[in-house]
């Protein structure tokens, strides 16, 4: 992991409250007095805070599940590491809590690329700014002492909801309540995507706590799940270490997707959720 301290000023603009029937920047205008205006920069003589990257990341943990608005003018050192492209199509940058002891704690932002090649943020390699809305849609670790944030561009000719902790049909990925609502007591049938060839399966999650998996020609497997923070988790035979999955839905409820943690791909498709006894 890149441990790379910024020195940019950032505003945001959290929009938890969307109000229908406006634009993205009429909901922004609206909700002015949710922003953070500050610069990460720790300053020199009397004005020195190793501590203002802490304020700014326990701000951006809070915002799961947000949408925010991100102003951005980095060094030419992070401008020079956000050119750069990892292998699952992102662009990362690092803010340490402490600025003196860079090792020791911090969120790792990571910033998800549409497979289309299409930006829907502006990043200006000669101003070092970098600007949009983002929504938090992950917050995993911590690893080596960094929690990762992952952020979904998102454009402004489209708009995006937050979801109410009622709703399972959101354009995006659930939080815990919504996970909960979706698939307590129920039977999900779907298809592993993420392997050579694709097989149809069936998972139970009951009240209880229980589970149980089938493969398509398999023998059903039992074990327990649970819900742990925005993620539906599962774990089978001896149960030693819970698996961890995202879930993301479509807005007309045709359709849902089980997120890998790490990489941000679809491993499987969810088709249905019907109700057990």
């Amino acid at each position: 992991m890149k441990k790379v301290i910024l020195s940019f000023a950032v505003v945001v603009m959290l929009m938890s409250e969307v109000v229908y029937g406006q634009s993205i920047e009429q909901t922004i205008i609206f909700n002015q007095n949710f922003s953070y205006d500050a610069s990460l920069n720790p300053g020199v003589g009397p004005r020195y805070n190793p501590n203002v990257g802490k304020n700014f990341n326990d701000f951006m943990l809070s915002k799961d599940g947000k949408v925010v608005f991100l102003s951005i003018y980095l060094t030419d050192v992070m401008t020079k590491e956000l050119k750069e492209i990892d292998s699952y199509n992102r662009i990362v940058f690092s803010v340490a809590d402490n600025y003196d002891e860079r090792g020791h704690g911090g969120n790792e932002y990571l910033i998800h690329l549409p497979d289309d090649g299409s930006r829907d943020f502006s990043f200006n390699e000669d101003t070092g700014k970098l600007s949009g809305y983002f929504k938090v849609w992950g917050i995993n670790g911590p690893r080596q002492g960094f929690m990762s944030v992952n952020l979904r561009p998102i454009s402004t000719k489209k708009q995006e909801l937050n979801g109410s902790s009622d709703s399972k049909c959101v354009d995006g990925r659930l939080n815990s309540a919504q996970i909960r609502k979706l698939v307590n007591n129920k039977m999900a049938s779907g298809t592993k995507l993420d392997v050579s060839v694709p097989y149809s399966w069936q998972e139970v999650q009951k009240s209880n706590g229980t589970a149980t998996f089938k493969k398509e020609g398999s023998t059903t497997l039992t074990g327990r799940w649970k819900i742990s923070y925005n993620e539906l988790c599962w774990c089978y035979g001896k149960c030693d270490r819970y698996k961890c999955k995202y879930v993301e839905s479509r807005k007309n409820c045709s359709v849902w997707y089980y997120i890998d943690t790490e990489t941000g791909k679809k491993t499987g498709r969810i088709d249905e959720w019907i109700n057990i006894r």
